[in-house]
């Protein structure tokens, strides 16, 4: 469907008396709605009945004539008039509607009370994203002060809106003020048909755009009439989001302390694992910006947003995102190897990131070094650094000893690390603040340590002199690793020579 509704305006904010006797306003004018379904251009005549417009306890009718004899057409015309007054979202309790079908012509008509007619009037202007903008009119109040005049304003492209504040008995009411050149409208003073995103005040039909900024004020204005005083601060908060919006003024009185943060970068980790043979494991990232204790994530880099501003109620600060300090720490990632969701799939995931198995360790500890700050479950990550291993020689057995390290002062035993090897999971944990990761290698050589460990005494690991070639084995890929620092007693180091 053409979404070129300009003809629709015109004819909304154009008025034309009727006779005396009527003693009815009428806005009566021929307007071009272009597609109807049928992919013709009809021409329909829509009339609004109604006393003043705007005094309450009185009545309006409307209705939609196809102006011309478009037999053709006509049964497609009158499926559509009638879809376009269902999806009007008026609610049941204020109107009915009924419709009649003749052989030269069509009538679809609603009756509600004619305040409603003007959020009606609102809603067709609204539905395919077209505001009307009559500043000529408003610049000069006087002109739309006669009887049989009114005016419809499109608020997004018009106006701009202040915020004053009134104590009351330990309350504080917010009076959201409308001002445009000399004109100057309180919210208190207005007629609020929020649902609808319209107001109404004398001659005057407001029109709000229907987005994120209209919505967002709306809920500060339903919300917070009156709040009490202790959350003032929040409510600032809330309102501050919107003065990125230059049509949205804070008194001076109010202003808080704009400061300049850095964001810093946050990942947060997420496990899972593949296949049920392979049992390998995919690591994925979800990068974060902080603002003090703010989050910002990544899918809101490069996209406007309410975020464009950040608020600190508690402390009363105010501070605007740095792009281009994001854009740098998003290079840095993509820098380390992560890799990014192929652009086929569905953009609700595109903020995670993947690591590479092979290299995730090295990938983890660049981004450490870097500044970063990686959680998991709410925990820090420690990359495993270092195994620690020393095998001992007895009559028929071999001893293993050992250890993981992931920081200088969080290691674990051997036997604690094959115990945790059980579960299917790269993570161990190391305390209540912090998990560690092993690499995968290292996790299925663990596996096997522990199902092929005859006894588990005191930390230390008991093997058979008959298994002497599967501890060389593992001591050759641990010290692959370039992870791992290795003892060996004599007895095994004679061994593992005779065997090579």
């Amino acid at each position: 469907m053409n979404n070129n509704w300009e003809e629709v305006i015109h004819g909304l904010i154009h008025t034309v008396p009727v006779k005396e006797e009527s003693s009815r306003c009428t806005v009566a004018t021929n307007i071009c709605w272009y597609g109807l379904q049928t992919n013709k251009n009809h021409a329909i005549t829509l009339t609004v009945y109604g006393g003043q417009l705007y005094p309450s306890g009185k009545r309006g009718r409307i209705s939609l004539l196809p102006r011309e004899k478009w037999n053709y057409y006509r049964e497609e015309s009158d499926r559509s008039i009638l879809n376009m007054l269902q999806s009007v979202p008026i609610q049941e309790n204020y109107s009915h509607w009924s419709y009649s079908s003749g052989y030269d012509k069509s009538s679809a008509q609603l009756t509600i009370p004619h305040t409603m007619a003007a959020v009606l009037l609102a809603e067709l202007a609204r539905s395919n994203r077209c505001f009307l903008d009559h500043a000529n009119k408003i610049k000069n109040h006087s002109n739309f002060n006669e009887e049989k005049d009114f005016i419809f304003i499109d608020f997004y492209s018009l106006w701009r809106i202040e915020f004053e504040f009134i104590n009351q008995k330990g309350f504080i009411a917010i009076d959201p003020i409308l001002c445009r050149d000399n004109l100057v409208l309180r919210f208190s003073d207005l007629d609020f048909y929020s649902k609808y995103g319209v107001f109404i005040h004398e001659k005057m039909v407001g029109l709000f755009h229907s987005d994120e900024i209209s919505k967002f004020a709306f809920r500060i204005i339903d919300e917070n009439i009156e709040i009490p005083e202790n959350q003032r601060k929040n409510l600032l908060g809330n309102i501050y989001q919107l003065s990125f919006y230059d049509r949205f003024k804070i008194e001076k009185k109010h202003e808080w302390q704009t400061i300049t943060i850095r964001p810093k970068l946050r990942i947060y980790l997420e496990e899972n694992s593949e296949g049920d043979s392979e049992e390998t494991f995919q690591i994925t990232a979800v990068p974060v910006f902080i603002y003090d204790d703010l989050e910002i994530p990544l899918r809101g880099i490069n996209k406007d947003s309410a975020m464009a501003n950040l608020v600190f109620p508690s402390k009363q600060l105010f501070s605007i995102r740095n792009k281009s300090a994001e854009e740098e720490l998003f290079t840095q990632l993509l820098a380390s190897g992560l890799k990014q969701r192929p652009p086929t799939v569905a953009d609700s995931s595109d903020r995670q990131l993947f690591f590479d198995n092979e290299k995730i360790l090295e990938q983890i500890e660049q981004l450490l070094d870097l500044g970063v700050e990686i959680l998991i479950q709410g925990k820090k990550v420690r990359p495993f650094r270092r195994g620690n291993f020393k095998i001992s020689s007895g009559v028929d057995w071999f001893d293993l000893e050992g250890s993981v390290a992931f920081t200088d002062s969080e290691e674990l035993e051997l036997p604690e690390i094959l115990a945790k090897a059980k579960i299917r999971s790269l993570f161990v944990p190391l305390s209540k603040d912090s998990v560690g990761i092993m690499p995968e290698k290292w996790w299925k050589q663990c596996q096997n340590l522990h199902s092929l460990a005859n006894k588990n005494h005191n930390g230390i690991l008991k093997f058979h002199k008959s298994q002497a070639l599967f501890l060389d084995y593992f001591m050759e890929k641990s010290a692959e690793t370039k992870r791992a620092k290795i003892k060996l007693d004599r007895s095994f180091q004679k061994l593992r020579d005779t065997l090579k």
